[in-house]
Parts: C-alpha cells; structure tokens; sequence
C-alpha cells in the first residue's frame, strides 16, 4: 500500500520568507496577491508575483534562491516578455520575481511599461498574514488590471473599487508607465472612475 503526502502551501510562511529575504532593497508585492491583501483574502491569489528595481533584481533573485531568465509566456490569453525574470518555490508557493519593464502583446498591439521609483514611493506598508510587506498601490493595481481586462482582471478591479476610493491623481500617474495614445488613457480612466 503506498501513502500518498499532500503537503499544502504555506503563503503566511512564504511572504514572511519574502520579506526577510529581501530586507534592504527596493520591493513590491504585485497583481493577485496584491489584491488579496487589499481585499483582505476575498481574491485568492495563486502565487506572489514581486516587482524589484531593475539594479536589484540580480540580488533578489540569489536571495530567493534561483537565477535570471527572460520570459515570453501566455498568461490567460495575454502574452508577457520579460527580459529579466526569475521563478522560485518558497513554502510550497510559487514566487515570480520581476523588475520594472517589459512588454504585453494586449489585442494584437506590443505595448511596453516601465515601472519607475513612483511605484515604489507610493507602495503600502500593510501587515498580512503576520508579515509587514511593501504592496504596490491599489490605483496601480486599478490601472494595471483594467488594461490587461481579462476576466479575472475585471473581477479585481471590482474587488478593489469596494474596498477603496481611488485617488485620480495616482491613476493618472500609473497610466503613464504605459505605452497607451490618449484615446486609450481616457478610455481606462473612464473604466475605472464610472
């Protein structure tokens, strides 16, 4: 007879983990767990994805125990390119590790970002699960979400606007990260504000 040993992921270990092993440099907590800790928990998220300034990402990387890579993969229908990604397992959960450029392919046009220090300036120190993290903030989250506007996108930001108030001022400031002509930028605007 064999025994078979599930051994459930552990994301209250996993983000302690994160945060001590990142200690001292320049992070946010991104996308889906994001809003999980926003909403507190009525969006579970499948893994912790990790923006870092592009100068310490190499750093956090050996400090989350795995390497970079570039990565071109298709997310939920959404192709992303990352020229520097890492992927590592902390507690069973899984850990995607970014700095802050790359580029989507939304509705068949590229479309390139660039995250500046504002992201990192206008972060939330929140507690979570017994860890104090750097979260990024709910507006870039709004912004992000709702040009990506995949189903589960658009469920977030629906969790996110019951949960706060959004400042017009920051989305305006996260809708400039992005490669969008000023059709576009009103048109998310629009999205998130109605």
């Amino acid at each position: 007879m064999s025994v078979c040993i599930f051994i459930m992921p552990d994301k209250a270990a996993a983000l302690a983990a994160i945060a001590e092993r990142l200690k001292g440099l320049t992070w946010i907590i991104d996308s889906g767990m994001a809003v999980e800790i926003y909403t507190n928990g009525k969006r579970v998220a499948n893994d912790i994805d990790i923006v870092v300034l592009e100068k310490d990402i190499e750093e956090a990387a050996r400090r989350l125990g795995t390497t970079i890579t570039r990565r071109s993969a298709d997310k939920s229908g959404l192709k992303i390119i990352d020229e520097k990604y890492a992927c590592a397992t902390i507690e069973g959960v899984e850990i995607e590790l970014v700095c802050g450029s790359g580029r989507y392919m939304i509705n068949g046009r590229e479309r390139g970002f660039n995250i500046t220090e504002n992201h990192f300036a206008c972060a939330k120190r929140v507690s979570y699960l017994g860890a104090e993290l750097n979260v990024a903030a709910p507006e870039e989250l709004l912004v992000h979400k709702t040009i990506l506007g995949r189903e589960k996108d658009v469920k977030d930001v629906g969790l996110l606007l019951e949960s706060f108030t959004p400042d017009k001022n920051l989305l305006e400031l996260f809708l400039s990260v992005y490669q969008l002509d000023e059709e576009e930028r009103k048109a998310v605007l629009s999205k998130i504000l109605e």
